[in-house]
């Protein structure tokens, strides 16, 4: 009877074992063909994608676009009719001079005009008003607009420009009238040169108004001494001084140049020289030439 207990134990052992074995070989199988079979899945469905993307812009695209010229030319006409109608409205609720006049009157008497359509035209003019008002008391307060155009107030220079401009004059003592922000029209100072409050002596953003985003001048105009005319005479000094003082100071320039009075930059000795324009390198505006005369 012993002798049965260990044969039939050693059967279930023997069967175990064979079954373990299977079981390994499977995932042995598996772990070799699971990629294989995911990539094979991906791939189909990327092939399922396409498949559904070549038949939109093969056949509903081309369709949608036809509909959309056949639809075309109507949509124009609708366009161009309401604007004809707009115009005429506004021409007839803003008359100007007699005939104007006259047919205003003989629509409004004849009530072809639907009542408070002028009315409305008149709330567009009151919105405007409002808005040049409100620019108006913008340009009364340089403070707010000095926040919104991220300068400093009041107006001030890059600390570097005043110490190029120090040691410029020092080494040339008769370098003329100097010129760094805008004196002829201080509101500018605060727009970076847009003209939201009057005209302004340079360019928007240019270096006089600190670029893009500095937060004071980065430029500096030397007028002849002793006036206009006379670049010829201290231009090349000046600008001699200004590359020492730039190389001294640690100091980069980006524009150092005798210019006429459109800004164009020429020889000192050119007769249309009118004044020697220096910027900071640290200016996002300009561009060279950096002169020596």
């Amino acid at each position: 009877m012993a002798d049965l207990d260990e044969i039939l134990f050693a059967e279930q052992e023997r069967q175990r074992q064979e079954f373990e074995r299977m079981r390994q070989q499977d995932r042995r199988r598996q772990a070799r063909n699971g990629p294989i079979e995911n990539a094979i899945k991906q791939e189909a469905k990327q092939a399922g994608k396409k498949a559904v993307k070549r038949v939109i812009v093969t056949a509903v695209l081309p369709v949608l676009w036809s509909a959309f010229l056949a639809a075309l030319p109507f949509i124009l006409i609708g366009l161009l009719i309401a604007f004809v109608i707009v115009a005429a409205i506004y021409m007839v609720c803003n008359p100007e001079g007699l005939i104007a006049l006259g047919i205003s009157y003989g629509l409004e008497f004849s009530g072809m005009i639907p009542e408070g359509v002028c009315d409305a035209f008149s709330a567009f003019s009151g919105v405007a008003t409002v808005i040049t008002k409100g620019q108006e008391l913008m340009c009364t307060n340089p403070q707010i607009l000095a926040e919104q155009s991220r300068v400093t107030y009041p107006v001030r220079n890059d600390p570097d420009l005043d110490r190029l401009v120090s040691c410029i004059q020092a080494d040339v003592p008769n370098a003329g009238s100097v010129f760094t922000a805008d004196e002829s029209n201080e509101i500018c100072n605060y727009t970076r040169g847009a003209e939201t409050c009057g005209q302004c002596s340079h360019s928007v953003n240019s270096c006089h108004y600190g670029g893009t985003n500095g937060a004071g001048s980065m430029a500096v105009d030397f007028g002849g001494g002793p006036g206009a005319g006379n670049e010829g005479l201290i231009g090349t000094q000046v600008l001699q001084a200004a590359l020492s003082c730039s190389e001294t100071l640690g100091i980069p320039l980006k524009r150092s140049t005798c210019e006429n009075s459109s800004a164009t930059a020429v020889q000192c000795s050119d007769t249309s020289a009118n004044h020697i324009h220096i910027s900071l390198g640290k200016c996002d505006r300009d561009n060279g030439p950096i002169n020596s005369q």
